[in-house]
């Protein structure tokens, strides 16, 4: 969608039927208004059906011309012009022509557009300027146009009706400020009940249409930030700190674990996200009833559930984190610890003979608050050796004894490998007597 008062600029491609970009000097470029209107006919069967008809009107024309298979076009429409347009460009000497349909609409406005075309006949189609919202800002609803009638205006979540108003309709499009407080959290829905009057309608719509449209509301009072702070590097087979704060300073029950990557990789495990677990969206929990489709001359066809609500989130997924798993794993869990308001508290982990990546992973709490922090920290020497030996040796056997150096540290720029083997005395062997053999004696 496009918006009124400002420069638009329409590409234009030129090419062959072999598809390569050609150069053509004549391209006509029309911009047309499409007026359309509609209606609504109640078939036999008891089911609303839609039908309508469009026009169009010139409104511009121009020659442009492509350069290598590109070329551009320049259009604007003004205030308060609005609705659907087509740009239609041919070439003037291959005949071909092709074309676009585009929506424009005013600025403060957008969401017209996405009132048009309901796909019910007592559908009310309205907006919000936004999809989220923080708790302290103000949300635009935006109500379509209404020559005469009443609007219920409800704001409703899972468990509660936390706002509802009459609104009068006088044939003007009607924007309606929301506050938005933190009672709305994790997201509320607004509805909207238009009656019309049952004498002298003057549209050929239902005299009751209904909308609703879901809001999501973020309260930041319900985030904790918790910063783990801990060395890139930790050497294995020794005693490693690290330090944990919350961001803003404030107080928080919180539990540790230090584990090894590859084993995190086996399962992609991330740290627990309790805030996306606990704020989640909530299905609407409010019922609505009326009579209006039992009053004579209000047909207003059937109230159908409009929009899908509630589920469950995908879980993210980083297949990084599967990193192959050389050496005994290394799962450590500490907690749980409670952390006063502006305090950085620090945490001791012994490691054993490892060589790889762990993560630590912090879990947070304050109330109704949640938070979680991730940390990963390599754990290597600088400098590593890797040999082998066979299992026996014989007396006057010569060897070789493979070795392999690994250098994680780019200031070592030289090593020094020295093998000694130490000259082990074994004890001497006890004298062994003669073994002789008996016959047995005769018998006589």
């Amino acid at each position: 969608m496009l918006l009124t008062d400002t420069d638009h600029t329409v590409s234009i491609a030129s090419l062959n039927a072999d598809g390569q970009e050609v150069s053509l000097p004549q391209v006509e470029v029309t911009l047309y208004k499409i007026e359309w209107k509609w209606w609504w006919d109640k078939t036999p069967d008891s089911l609303a059906e839609y039908a309508d008809s469009s026009h169009s009107s010139k409104l511009q024309q121009s020659i442009v011309s492509t350069t290598n298979g590109k070329g551009e076009w320049k259009f604007q429409i003004k205030y308060p012009e609005w609705g659907r347009y087509l740009i239609r460009a041919c070439d003037l000497q291959g005949k071909h022509c092709t074309g676009k349909t585009l929506y424009v609409d005013w600025p403060g406005w957008a969401g017209r557009a996405q009132e048009e075309g309901s796909g019910a006949a007592a559908m009310l189609r309205f907006s919000s300027d936004k999809t989220s919202y923080q708790v302290g800002e103000t949300a635009q609803i935006q109500l379509p146009e209404a020559q005469a009638g009443r609007a219920l205006f409800s704001v409703e979540t899972s468990s509660q009706i936390l706002e509802q108003r009459w609104i009068d309709f006088n044939g003007q499009r009607t924007q309606i400020p929301l506050p938005i407080t933190a009672n709305m959290a994790p997201n509320a829905y607004v509805s909207v009940t238009l009656l019309q009057a049952h004498q002298n309608k003057q549209n050929d719509r239902p005299i009751r249409l209904y909308g609703i449209i879901p809001l999501t509301v973020e309260d930041p009072a319900t985030k904790l930030q918790p910063v783990v702070k801990a060395a890139e590097e930790w050497q294995p087979e020794s005693t490693q700190t690290f330090s944990i704060t919350e961001q803003s300073g404030r107080a928080m029950d919180y539990t540790l674990a230090v584990v090894d990557e590859g084993l995190l990789g086996l399962t992609r495990f991330s740290a627990p996200d309790l805030h996306k677990a606990f704020y989640r969206k909530e299905a609407l929990g409010i019922k609505t009833w009326d009579l209006f489709d039992s009053v004579i001359g209000a047909y207003s066809g059937n109230l159908e559930r409009i929009l899908a609500i509630g589920g469950g989130d995908e879980a993210q997924i980083d297949d990084a984190a599967n990193k192959p798993k050389r050496f005994p794993p290394v799962v450590k869990f500490l907690g749980a610890f409670h952390l006063d308001a502006g305090q950085t508290k620090e945490h001791s982990v012994e490691l054993p003979s490892y060589l790889g990546a762990v993560r630590i992973m912090a879990v947070a709490s304050n109330g109704l608050a949640y938070g979680k922090a991730e940390q990963p920290v390599f754990v290597r020497q600088p400098l590593m050796l890797l040999s082998s030996l066979p299992r026996t040796l014989k007396v006057g056997e010569r060897i070789e004894v493979p070795l392999t150096l690994f250098v994680s540290d780019p200031s070592v720029k030289s090593v020094q490998v020295k093998l000694e083997a130490p000259i082990v005395h074994l004890p001497a062997l006890a004298p062994r007597s003669p073994y002789r053999s008996r016959k047995p004696a005769k018998r006589s």
